[in-house]
Formats: structure tokens, sequence, C-alpha cells
């Protein structure tokens, strides 16, 4: 039997991780899988999805929750595969969300007091910015990823042209406009400069290299180095980490301060509080986990995979009847 050709686009697919990034894998598949000669991107999207996901959530009390819930169906039922894969990637993703409740010092939206290193409720600005950062670092490490795949091909040309350029003109523009406002010393925002221009005079150039003519190479090129405000736009749409991080806060803190107003009148009061508290706690849970979940894989989806995955791949079927009642290994 001969092996599969490298590129053969027929080759089925089955993907292979350890216990913690195999949950991954169900949103991969959500998606598309990877061809037979494409990188698995399950491991290259796990710990962005985590954090993105953690940040959105972003409580101790809810990762809590989520953790011990989610750990008692796994111990207590028996699942079948798809199901125990949904309910284990819910246990991962409670870590970093306590992870993160712990840095803004939120639980249950505030209900217990404890020191933060962020407050989302009076640091918007500094959440909007840490968004930001976390968007760029995906967004370069995507296409440091893209670079790699060239390389890996044997393409450097390729790898300079479609990735190296990019990174000077991104990281250039972004040095060279903040700066003076991060202090960065008037050598190294030359060098910025300099080195944004040099970007964009490549992309002009060799972004179109594949078209003989060699004014329409040029005026590809140009529009190509338009493709900026793309990059401008794939940017701000991280900030939804910070606006659903401050919605659930701020919900949390709402429900909190109506349990408090109605604890102080009465028995009755008391009671409604703690019914209106665990109701609306859990539902703010809820929403928070759903946002997360589906703008967590936005971001992978459009701003992420956008820069190295194609996907296409056909997924491996084993050779035996899908059980129902029954379960072989």
């Amino acid at each position: 039997m001969k092996p599969a050709v490298e590129d053969d686009r027929n080759v089925p697919v089955i993907l292979k991780n350890n216990s913690i990034i195999t949950p991954f894998e169900e949103i991969i598949k959500t998606y598309s899988l990877p061809r037979y000669n494409e990188l698995d991107p399950t491991p290259l999207m796990m710990p962005f999805y985590c954090v993105f996901f953690g940040v959105m959530m972003g409580d101790f009390g809810y990762g809590l929750v989520m953790l011990i819930l989610s750990s008692l169906v796994l111990h207590k039922v028996k699942l079948k595969d798809g199901t125990k894969k949904f309910i284990k990637l819910f246990q991962v993703l409670s870590i970093p969300t306590i992870i993160a409740g712990l840095i803004f010092g939120s639980f249950f939206g505030g209900i217990v007091k404890f020191p933060a290193l962020i407050d989302p409720g009076s640091s918007s600005i500094e959440m909007i910015i840490v968004s930001l950062g976390f968007g760029l670092v995906n967004i370069l490490f995507g296409l440091g990823l893209k670079a790699f795949i060239y390389l890996r091909k044997g393409d450097k040309l390729s790898a300079l042209y479609d990735v190296g350029f990019w990174y000077l003109t991104l990281i250039g523009a972004i040095l060279f406009l903040l700066g003076p406002k991060i202090g960065i010393s008037d050598i190294w925002g030359s060098a910025a400069k300099y080195g944004m221009i040099i970007g964009i005079i490549g992309i002009i150039l060799f972004s179109a290299r594949e078209n003989q003519n060699k004014k329409a190479r040029l005026a590809w090129g140009l529009y190509n180095v338009y493709g900026i405000t793309s990059y401008i736009g794939d940017l701000v749409s991280y900030t939804r980490i910070a606006a659903l991080c401050l919605s659930g806060a701020f919900i949390g803190y709402a429900i909190n301060l109506i349990c408090t107003m109605l604890g102080g009148i009465g028995i009755i009061g008391k009671i409604a509080s703690i019914v209106i508290f665990l109701v609306f706690q859990m539902f703010n849970m809820f929403l928070s986990g759903l946002s997360g979940y589906v703008h967590a894989m936005r971001l992978v989806y459009v701003e992420y995979f956008g820069k190295f995955y194609e996907g296409g791949g056909i997924p491996f079927q084993k050779f035996r009847a899908q059980e129902k009642f029954f379960r072989i290994k």
C-alpha cells in the first residue's frame, strides 16, 4: 500500500491530542477540519480561546460553579463521547475564568470583596487596552504561523513577502504612532518609521508578484497596502472581550444591589433577595458563558484562522455502525 500524497485533499483526517486539548477539537470541527497537509490548529488555538473566554466571563464564583458542576457530571453521569467532550470543554474553561475572577476581584458580581489587580468597573479604558493587546498578540501569532507554513514548504520568499513585510508595516506603524505616548526613544521611533516604510514598499512591489504585467502588479500592490484597514478592523473587534467582561460585571453588581435593598425590609425581603440572587446570578452566569463561548469562537474563526488556516479536511469515518444502546472501545 502506497502512502498518501501530502497534497491529496481526499485523504480523511482524524485529530489526536492530549486529554486537555481534545475537547477543543469540537470547536475546530464546527469550523472545518484541517486538510491532510495542514497543521492541526487545535493546540495553537486552545490557549487563546481559554484567555478570551476567561476574561469575558471573568468571575471567580462563576468559574467555581462551572468547575464543580462539570466535574460532578463527568464523574457521576455516563455520557456519549461528544457530550462528554463538551462538558470537559467547560471544565477546562472554568480554570481561566477562576484566574480572571481573581485578577478582577469578582465573586458573583462583587458579593464578597477581595483585592483586585484590575477593577473592570473603574478601569474600563485599561480593559479596552488589554483587549487590544490580546488582539495584537493573536493576530501577529497567526501571521507567524503563516510564515512557518511557508518555511516548512521551503518557500522562504513567500514568508518574507507575505508575512515579513506585513510585520514591518504593522509593528512599525504601531511603534511610530504610539511611541511618544509609551515613552519610546527617538532612535527607536525613527527605526519604526523606516521599518514601516520598507514594509509598505515591499508590499507594493511583491504582494501581487504572480501578476506578469508590471503596472497591474503595482496597482494591486497599492490596493493590498489598503488592506491595512482590515487589520485595524480585526484589532478593534477584540474590544468585545472588554465589553462582555464589563456587561457581565455590571449585571452581577446590579443583582447584588437589588438583593441588598430587599434584604433590609424584613424576613420576606430576605427570602426574596436570596431567591433573586440565586436565580438571576445563575442566569447571568449562563448568559456570560454563552456569550464567551460564541464570541471567543468568532474571534478565533475570523481574526485568527483567517491569517493562516484554510481547512476543508474530510473527517475519518469508522468502519462500523454508529452505536446507540452500546459502546465499543
